[in-house]
């Protein structure tokens, strides 16, 4: 049985007490009203007088009228104080327990004073209508969740003061929660002023009504006749169901929830959900899905196509004949004679019957271009039991109803996009090859509805493969003028048609925004980029360059559904849909010239958002989190640039490219900067510049030091790329460059000559020339010692010193080797701070440390690593997985495999879920937990792993023989070499034998030593690491 009035407030009242009794609230009763409240917060004035709490306390009781009437519509609508008491009491236990930390109470008080200032004049419209059972239910929902608020500010600062104060101080969470119970009275407080106005328009309305009714009994109005029976269920729906529809489950689900919210005793009027969206998302199809799917749950449903007031209107009156009210009365004319009812009265008599029905009634209003078209005929009645669902462009379509809920249509999923092309072709069971390619388009289209369907019938009036429409699917315009077809018969307008008839719509600026932003990252773009590149180039529309005036341009887009506009970390942010990029770019296509010229806005915009990079291809990490920004947009110009055909080629997007694929060579990201380097390196030779112009320095540069890293695979590649370095600096020292942003200052020339010298002598160390290295880097040295100083040029020295300690370390000289790579390590963090940059260094410090057989220097050395490449580049980038190995490897050398797993193990599932991680890296990472497994007895494991390791490693000796030293000692040298690490040819095995003796002899000494003393070995000796390293 339903609870009454009183019995609800009764019971939501005891809830609520028993909660402050349990945060230890026992003061809060003792607050029965306004009084008695003020002059608690007086007191409590009086024992912090020495802190700012008084001024606070007096600025809220300053701020306080709209609580007091807040109390005094609940004492009215309770009819005693008893449940407004609360109020004062959940209040004033928020201020005692806030007024220990200022701070705190600060916070505190801002909320308060926002919340009270928000509040209506309760008690005021509660006068006006004193016995309305509907506005009970947002008045109590504001009261339970003011009190919640109460008790969560509560729950924070009474329990613990000191560590809810550190909380508070270190954690949003807290304030995140009352802020949150704020939007959320926000909303009840809303609410209530709606049905406030919705029962001051019914009862206008009724007092109209009343006024034809005594106007008819004096024998002026119409004369009744009897209603007809009428035979329920009814259902006016126009269009058939969609048997091809597809996914939506969840979003149909919510619908029917918000429509269904209040089912029985409804006194909140019926229940309204709006789905907007823009046109071709799927917004009609999954309200007419609804409608048949849930049939069953109505007695009555009806269709309205709402696109305009007329067809509105038509199919409104048309549902007093549906339901038999057009012949409840008939108007008498001047003689007597009846005459047909008009359009206006089969629309009141429509909507009456809306109102008073006990039918459990659908109305659906499809495609609604504007609320004024549907105001007139919203039912009003509170008591109804009926459901209202609309459609719409409209992305903020005004709240109608005391239930709504309007909902965004999001893009199908892949997964669901991928099964409606599916099942749109007809392919229950695809084969695994059609199901991947099916996936690509699905992405590529984006989710979108419409461009699914009209992809499916493309495909199948072409009769053409999968395979072969996704490879024409970006460069062709014809495959997205997509005719009408069978799946999109039921929707009026094809998918060119939907843009066509949006973009017409749209001013000349506001067009050529939304063009410029079709070259951009569809799914962010940063507004500031695009209004402050503006104000700087004037090939664009200096209209642009006006933020008043770009935010009216997006308000129109977004109107639309062009543009979605966001604010994230109080930025905004504009994206689009990708069907929709598509579209724009191909009608760009089909005028060559004017897409070329936008191409060059949208590129002079990223121009000035990316800045240059050093012209000797030196990471600058002060840059790295602009890059990290504006990087997609510099993808996104690359990708549009070659689809659709013809391809937009220019030197300034070769800039962009170039300096891109510097950020991600300095970031550790190899296989982005060697793909975006070799696109940028194909682009200059279809534009004819020279194979030595210094355009192409960077390319080569970080071309060279990247592919080294792939492992012995890409020496030889490595190695050329570095050999056009030098020849382009040769080339270039006596000549000019077309490269006209270059100035370089004499400097500059001699940081690019040096820095030749060095690179090419990193692909001899790589290469196995060993002594072409040493003389390489013996030249750099002296060059920078001539020109600079270890602090003006810190990296410059940190490069040529860690090279140098390579080649100290293949000739067997481990101490001055160290040395001089802990100098580079230390310049290395002067120029790069803890960067990707001195990882890259300390990776090969660690492998020196290595070869000296000082395996825990190593060990601390990665897990030092570690840290930081996880916090700069997350755990799937390579640097990071190289930590793991080496920290694996360096246990596994000191005899504890059962450490060394966890390690590698974790190595080699990156390796798995990380496309670019070289194959050699792979490999490496299974031999070396094979050697693990082994020795903790787990023999199946480690001999299925070591097979897979030993299939590459005899397939890369085969093939790189010349550049490998295959009878190593240890066969884990020859996987290092495979993956990255050198290793000495041209030195004899004696040094590395008679090094393993000086450890064993040492390590003998120390024990001996402490047999003598009749003691354990010291802390710190060399234990079992150097037993191990001999």
């Amino acid at each position: 049985m339903a609870l009454g009035h009183t019995e609800l407030w009764e019971k939501l009242v005891l809830e609520k007490t028993h909660k402050f009794q349990h945060e230890n609230c026992n003061t809060f009763t003792k607050i029965p009203d306004f009084e008695v409240f003020r002059t608690s917060l007086i007191d409590l004035s009086v024992s912090y007088s020495r802190t700012k709490v008084p001024t606070l306390i007096q600025r809220l009781l300053t701020s306080i009228k709209h609580l007091q009437s807040f109390s005094a519509a609940i004492t009215s609508s309770t009819q005693g104080s008893w449940a407004a008491s609360l109020v004062w009491g959940g209040t004033q236990a928020v201020i005692v327990c806030a007024c220990k930390h200022a701070e705190m109470l600060e916070s505190i008080v801002d909320i308060l004073v926002d919340l009270n200032n928000s509040l209506p004049m309760f008690d005021a419209y509660l006068a006006l209508f004193p016995d309305n059972p509907s506005l009970q239910w947002p008045l109590r929902d504001l009261y339970a969740e003011y009190l919640d608020f109460c008790l969560r500010a509560v729950k924070y600062l009474n329990t613990n003061a000191l560590y809810s104060f550190t909380r508070w101080i270190w954690t949003s969470s807290p304030l995140q929660k009352l802020q949150q119970s704020q939007a959320k009275m926000q909303k009840y407080r809303k609410l209530f002023e709606q049905e406030t106005e919705l029962i001051h328009r019914e009862t206008l309305r009724k007092q109209h009504i009343e006024t034809i009714r005594l106007l008819s009994r004096s024998g002026l109005g119409e004369e009744k006749v009897n209603q007809p029976e009428v035979s329920f269920p009814v259902y006016s729906i126009p269009l058939l169901r969609n048997l091809q529809f597809s996914g939506r489950e969840a979003l149909l689900l919510q619908v029917h929830k918000s429509l269904k919210a209040v089912e029985s005793d409804n006194l909140s009027g019926p229940s309204c959900c709006v789905l907007n969206g823009c046109g071709g998302i799927g917004k009609t199809q999954t309200a007419l899905e609804y409608t048949y799917r849930y049939r069953d749950t109505y007695d009555a449903i009806f269709w309205i196509s709402a696109p305009n007031a007329i067809e509105l209107a038509s199919a409104y009156s048309t549902i007093a004949s549906k339901i038999g009210v057009s012949t409840l009365s008939s108007s008498l004319s001047t003689n007597g004679s009846r005459q047909s009812k008009d359009m206006n009265s089969m629309i009141e008599e429509a909507r009456n019957w809306f109102d008073g029905s006990n039918c459990n009634w659908l109305l659906i209003f499809d495609n609604v271009n504007s609320w004024k078209d549907i105001a007139t005929y919203m039912p009003n009645n509170m008591r109804t039991r009926g459901s209202i669902l609309i459609t719409t462009q409209i992305p903020d379509l005004s709240q109608c109803t005391a239930i709504f809920t309007n909902i965004a249509v999001a893009p199908l999923t892949v997964v669901e996009s991928t099964c409606l092309l599916m099942q749109l072709l007809g392919r229950k069971e695809p084969l695994m090859e059609d199901k991947a390619v099916a996936e690509k388009i699905a992405k590529a289209l984006g989710g979108y509805p419409l461009s699914i369907a009209t992809v499916g019938g493309y495909i199948l009036q072409s009769n053409c493969s999968l395979e072969e429409y996704f490879k024409r699917f970006n460069r062709s315009s014809v495959l997205w003028r997509g005719e009408s077809n069978t799946f999109t018969w039921q929707y009026e307008k094809t998918l060119q048609n939907v843009c066509d008839v949006a973009l017409s719509e749209l001013p000349t600026t506001a067009l050529e925004l939304l063009e410029i932003l079709a070259f951009l990252n569809p799914d962010e773009i940063p507004e500031g980029m695009i209004v402050g590149a503006c104000k700087e180039n004037d090939t664009i529309s200096q209209e642009l360059e006006d933020l008043d005036l770009f935010q009216e341009m997006t308000r129109k887009l977004s109107r639309r559904q062009l543009v979605r506009r966001t604010l994230r970390e109080d930025k905004y942010y504009l994206s689009m849909h990708r069907s929709l990029q598509w579209i724009v770019l191909h009608r760009l296509a089909g005028d060559p010239a004017h897409r070329n010229k936008v191409f060059l806005k949208a590129i002079a915009i990223v121009r000035r958002a990316i800045p240059r990079s050093s012209p000797v291809a030196t990471p600058d990490p002060a840059k790295w989190p602009i890059f990290e920004l504006y990087l997609p947009q510099v993808l996104s110009l690359q990708e549009h640039a070659a689809n659709p055909l013809p391809p937009l080629e220019t030197i300034e997007l070769c800039r962009l490219l170039i300096d891109s694929g510097v950020y991600l060579w300095g970031r550790g990201l190899s296989s982005d900067s060697i793909q975006i380097m070799t696109a940028a390196s194909h682009m200059l030779d279809h534009l004819g510049i020279t194979k030595l112009d210094f355009l192409r320095y960077n390319i080569h540069a970080a071309l060279g030091a990247t592919l080294i890293l792939e492992g012995v695979t890409k020496y030889r590649e490595a190695l050329f790329h570095k050999q056009r370095v030098y020849e382009i600096y040769l080339a270039y020292k006596d000549s000019p460059t077309t490269d006209t942003h270059l100035s370089l200052s004499l400097d500059v020339k001699q940081q690019i000559h040096s820095l030749s010298e060095s690179g090419l002598g990193v692909a001899y160390l790589f290469c196995g020339q060993f002594e072409n290295a040493d003389e390489k880097f013996a030249t750099t040295l002296s060059l920078i010692q001539e020109t600079s100083t270890e602090e003006a040029a810190p990296l410059q020295f940190a490069r040529c010193y860690v090279n140098i300690a390579l080649v100290r370390a293949f000739q067997g000289r481990y101490t001055e080797s160290l040395e001089l790579a802990g100098q580079a390590e230390a310049l290395a963090i002067r120029a790069f701070g803890e960067s990707g940059g001195t990882v890259y260094y300390r990776f090969l410090i660690h492998w020196i440390l290595n070869m000296a057989g000082r395996f825990s220097e190593s060990l601390a050395l990665n897990e030092n690593n570690l840290a930081i490449s996880i916090q700069l580049n997350g755990k799937r980038n390579v640097q990071t997985i190289n930590a793991y190995i080496g920290i694996g490897i360096a246990h596994l050398r000191m005899g504890n495999a059962r450490e060394a797993e966890p390690s590698l193990r974790m190595a080699l599932d990156y390796c798995k879920e990380t496309m670019w991680v070289p194959a050699a890296t792979i490999a490496r990472t299974q031999f070396y937990l094979s050697q693990a497994l082994s020795n903790l007895g787990k023999d199946s494991e480690a001999h299925s792993l070591r097979t897979k390791a030993e299939s590459l490693r005899v397939k890369l000796v085969s093939e790189f023989g010349d550049l490998l030293t295959v009878d190593c000692p240890d066969e884990g040298f020859v996987y290092d070499q495979i993956a990255f690490i050198p290793y000495p040819r041209h030195y004899s095995y004696g040094i590395l034998q008679r090094e393993r003796v000086a450890l064993m002899q040492e390590a003998t000494d120390e024990i001996l030593a402490a047999e003598d003393r009749g003691g354990p070995l010291k802390t710190g000796s060399l234990s079992r690491s150097t037993f191990a390293a001999a």
